[in-house]
């Protein structure tokens, strides 16, 4: 398990999160356990002008008592739903891969409404890879930092486990989401095909 300490992550005034180096994700910088708060003036609205609601956002491991929570962010946003299928994604799916995967996978709520999930990331792995499911942030709640967070979190989690390299998969017409895993480190690998096969009449095979 993880060991969680109450520390704070918030950089000076003025600042922003420092962002990962430009190569695949893979002990990319040394990062500690950030289960603390996630201030304001720490990631402030890259839009001028935009106004944001003030929001004190923590981080904690989810439970399979989250469900109906994450559920209902996932569907606040049409490119999660349509990573969405209906066994994996179904509450027993959920149930059986935090059975799995019980330290590194992670929600993000704020202190104001800490029933309310607003943003999320699943990650699991075999022993050797991990994989990074279903990263979301409600669209209301975006723009602070929160996903920076969340991966940085997850990440961590990972290498306490042993773990040296991750990966994800991005929808190629999800532009905005492209931006942000390059940003973070993960590199586009232009030499691989990646190729799919349902073992269940109910989960499509995709495009």
């Amino acid at each position: 398990m993880p060991r969680f300490s109450p520390l704070l992550f918030l950089p000076a005034p003025g600042k922003t999160l420092p962002r990962a180096g430009r190569g695949v994700a893979q002990l990319v910088f040394p990062v500690r356990p950030i289960y603390g708060i996630l201030s304001e003036t720490a990631a402030p609205a890259r839009e001028k002008g935009r106004k944001q609601n003030p929001m004190s956002i923590q981080l904690r491991p989810v439970t399979a008592a989250d469900y109906d929570g994450i559920f209902a962010l996932w569907n606040s946003t049409e490119q999660s739903r349509r990573a969405m299928n209906p066994v994996d994604d179904s509450r027993e799916g959920i149930e059986k891969y935090l059975k799995r995967n019980p330290s590194t996978c992670f929600l993000a709520y704020d202190t104001g409404d800490p029933d309310r999930v607003i943003g999320v990331i699943l990650t699991g792995h075999d022993g050797r890879r991990a994989i990074v499911h279903h990263l979301c942030v409600h669209p209301d709640c975006r723009r602070r930092g929160i996903a920076r967070l969340l991966v940085r979190q997850a990440e961590d989690a990972l290498r306490q486990e042993g773990i040296s390299k991750v990966f994800g998969l991005v929808f190629k017409d999800n532009g905005p989401a492209n931006a942000f895993w390059e940003e973070q480190g993960y590199s586009l690998r232009t030499n691989l095909n990646y190729r799919n096969k349902s073992l269940n009449d109910q989960v499509p095979k995709g495009e």
